[in-house]
């Protein structure tokens, strides 16, 4: 059950407002000052807060502004009596998720409130779980060593994830960087820039290796970008979407392997020339006797 923290310094009001939200569903406690509310929001177990503005001691405002500093961003609404347009200028200046006046017929004004705290409520919960998935995401991203890419046809900017930034020797958060600068730290700009623009051109498959020289100079490594375009209804590419990933630790692996195959190839031939020639002596000396 969805659980609010209601706030009202008068006990009254704080008790009539929490029958009416109780029956619509929630499981209401009841506040009676601002700092009241901080130290039961301390429990962690609120869902939303509904706090009235003119209050002894502390303003709804200002213990909007407590909790945001200090809690988190748990949704807030200012239900008040106050109607004053810098009441809600700086409520909303300060993050606060819904201002609802009182006044008029309970049933209606309490439907409206309750359809708000639904809507903030729910509105918090998709913004935790995008945060969350995009945190998934990244480390994912960090652990496979994968970045991903994005190029508008005609632009002179590619967007770059974190990850993609950090493999180009690049830090900060994801974002635009021009183009020039990429292809400024590959090794064979002219096979990359030739395979990028066909690509472009005729959708000829964009599979590339390459190696770079990283923007803040570090270890050269071997990168591999795979691609696909978003064409319009004229069926031009309008926008392409890419990884890029680091094999460097890969081809490394891949070149150590190939190494000690021909290392072990050539022992074996040394062995089995040795081999022929041991053959070769025995056999004279029998004939010698």
């Amino acid at each position: 059950m969805t659980t609010l923290l209601y706030i009202d310094d008068e006990p009254l009001v704080a008790d009539a407002s929490a029958k009416f939200l109780r029956h619509s569903g929630f499981e209401v406690d009841v506040a009676l000052s601002g700092s009241e509310a901080l130290e039961k929001l301390q429990s962690g177990r609120y869902d939303a807060v509904i706090s009235d503005y003119h209050m002894p001691g502390m303003t709804g405002i200002e213990l909007l502004k407590i909790i945001r500093s200090d809690i988190g961003d748990i949704p807030f609404i200012l239900f008040t009596g106050k109607g004053r347009e810098e009441v809600v200028i700086e409520a909303i200046e300060h993050g606060v998720d819904y201002y609802v006046q009182k006044g008029g017929t309970p049933g209606p004004l309490f439907a409206d409130l309750t359809h708000k705290i639904n809507i903030a409520i729910q509105r918090r919960e998709s913004e935790r779980l995008l945060r969350t998935n995009e945190e998934r995401l990244r480390k994912a991203q960090e652990i496979g060593k994968i970045g991903c890419w994005e190029h508008t046809v005609g632009s002179d900017v590619i967007w770059l994830s974190e990850e993609a930034l950090r493999l180009y020797g690049m830090e900060g958060p994801a974002r635009d960087v021009p183009v020039s600068d990429i292809f400024a730290c590959i090794r064979e700009q002219d096979r990359a820039q030739k395979a990028f623009n066909n690509f472009i051109e005729d959708g000829t498959d964009f599979h590339i290796e390459y190696s770079i020289i990283p923007a803040n100079k570090t270890a050269p490594r071997i990168l591999l970008s795979v691609a696909s375009v978003e064409e319009d209804n004229l069926c031009n590419t309008i926008r392409i979407v890419g990884i890029v990933q680091d094999i460097t630790e890969k081809k490394n692996s891949e070149w150590r392997l190939t190494k000690k195959n021909a290392d072990l190839t050539a022992a074996l031939d040394r062995i089995s020339h040795t081999e022929e020639k041991l053959t070769h002596q025995l056999e004279e000396i029998q004939t010698a006797h």
